[in-house]
C-alpha cells in the first residue's frame, strides 16, 4: 500500500470526518487503512467510515463481527437520511402553512452560514459559500480518485473538480441492464411529481392535474415523459436565442432539404454549395465517442459538416461563432481530432468569408 494513498485518505478523514482522526491517533489509523480498509469496496468503505466515526471501535480487532455491524449501520443511516430528504417532497411538508415553510429554510440557512463561518474565518458569507463549494468538490474527486486506484496526490484541483462529477456515472455503469431500467423509470416517476413538470405538463394536457404519479406504470411513466420532453423542446425552440434556431435549408448542389441547427450552418450550405471545388457535403454525417483527461466514461461528438472536394480529399468542418473557438478546442476539439482519419477545421462563416476560399484550396490538395 503506498504511502500516497494513506496520506490522501487521511486527508480526507480530517476534512469530512475530524472526529475520527480526534479518536484515534495518527499511527493506528494508518496501519488500520494500510491493513484492513484499503482492501474493501466503496461502499464497505463508507460503512467502515461512519462506523467508526460515530462508535468506539478497536481498530486492531476490527474482523468480520465489526464489518456486520458496520454493514448494519450503514443501511439505518441511508434509510433515515431517504427519510429527511423525501420529507420537502412529502405531503407532510406540503401541508405546513407558507410561514412554517419559510421559518425552517430560513432555519437551515442561518445552521449553515453558522457552519461556513466557522470554517472561513476570514471571509464574507458569499466568499464562504464558494469556497465551501469548491472545497466540497475538490474533496469529492479526491475520494473517488482514491476509491479508483488514482494518484489523486499529483492530480490539479481542476482534475479533481472533473472527477468529483464521475461519481454517479460509475456507479449507474455498475449496475446491470435490469437495474438501470428501473433506476431511469425511478428518475422519470420522480421528475413528473417536481412542480415546474407539473405545470408545463398541466397546461398542455389538463387531465395530468387528477393522475396519481406514484400509482403510475411503467408505460405510463415513459408516455408522460416522453409528452415532458416534447413539450420542453418546442418551449427551448421558442425561447432560443437569434442564430440559434433550427431551419431547412434547400441545397441546390445535393438537390435535398439540409436540417440546420443555427443561421451559420444555413449560411454555410449556401457558401458550399456555390463552391466550385466542393462535389458533396453532408450535415453531421457520423459521430465518434472520446473521453477527457480524468473521466471514466466516453461523451459523443456529432460532426457538423463533411465536405467532399473535386479532388477526392475530405475535410470535416465545425461550426462556431468565432469567440467558441478556444472553448470547443479545450473542450472537444484536442480529443476528437487524434480519432479522425481527415482534418477537422472550425470555421465561423459570417466571419471568415474571405479566407474560406484558401483554406479550401489548401485542404483539397
Amino acid at each position: 500500500m503506498s504511502k500516497n494513498y494513506i496520506q490522501e485518505v487521511m486527508k480526507v478523514w480530517k476534512y469530512r470526518h475530524s472526529k475520527i482522526v480526534e479518536k484515534y491517533s495518527e499511527d493506528a489509523l494508518k496501519k488500520f487503512i494500510a491493513e484492513t480498509y484499503a482492501s474493501q469496496s466503496h461502499y464497505q468503505k463508507e460503512a467502515i467510515t461512519r462506523y467508526i466515526r460515530d462508535y468506539d471501535v478497536d481498530l486492531e480487532a476490527f474482523g468480520p463481527t465489526e464489518m456486520s455491524a458496520a454493514l448494519d449501520y450503514q443501511k439505518l443511516q441511508r434509510s433515515e437520511n431517504a427519510i429527511k430528504s423525501n420529507f420537502y417532497r412529502s405531503d407532510a411538508y406540503a401541508a405546513l402553512s407558507d410561514e412554517e415553510k419559510e421559518n425552517r429554510q430560513a432555519t437551515t440557512a442561518a445552521a449553515a452560514k453558522i457552519t461556513r463561518a466557522s470554517k472561513f474565518v476570514d471571509d464574507s458569507n458569499s466568499t464562504a459559500l464558494q469556497k465551501s463549494y469548491k472545497k466540497g468538490i475538490i474533496e469529492k474527486g479526491r475520494s473517488i480518485g482514491l476509491t479508483l486506484g488514482l494518484d489523486v496526490a499529483n492530480m490539479t484541483e481542476k482534475e479533481l473538480s472533473l472527477l468529483s462529477g464521475q461519481s454517479k456515472r460509475r456507479s449507474f455503469s455498475m449496475k446491470t441492464d435490469e437495474e438501470k431500467y428501473e433506476t431511469k423509470i425511478t428518475w422519470k416517476q420522480r421528475n413528473l411529481q417536481h412542480i415546474n413538470v407539473k405545470t408545463l405538463l398541466i397546461a398542455s394536457y389538463p387531465e395530468f392535474s387528477k393522475m396519481n404519479i406514484e400509482a403510475m406504470n411503467d408505460q405510463e411513466i415513459e408516455k408522460w415523459y416522453s409528452n415532458y420532453n416534447s413539450l420542453l423542446s418546442i418551449k427551448r425552440l421558442q425561447k432560443s436565442k437569434p442564430g440559434r434556431k433550427i431551419q431547412r435549408k434547400f441545397s441546390i448542389k445535393m438537390n435535398k432539404f439540409m436540417t440546420c441547427r443555427s443561421n451559420l450552418e444555413a449560411e454555410f450550405v449556401n457558401i458550399l454549395d456555390d463552391h466550385e471545388l466542393v462535389s458533396y457535403f453532408e450535415i453531421e454525417p457520423f459521430s465518434t465517442k472520446y473521453r477527457r483527461a480524468g473521466e471514466l466514461n466516453d461523451r459523443r461528438y456529432l460532426v457538423d459538416f463533411l465536405v467532399i472536394f473535386s479532388t477526392g480529399k475530405s475535410l470535416l468542418v465545425e461550426i462556431k461563432p468565432d469567440y467558441l473557438f478556444a472553448d470547443f478546442e479545450k473542450q472537444k476539439g484536442q480529443y476528437v481530432r487524434p480519432i479522425f482519419e481527415h482534418p477537422l477545421l472550425i470555421l465561423d462563416p459570417s466571419k471568415h468569408k474571405d479566407k474560406i476560399n484558401e483554406l479550401f484550396e489548401h485542404y483539397s490538395k
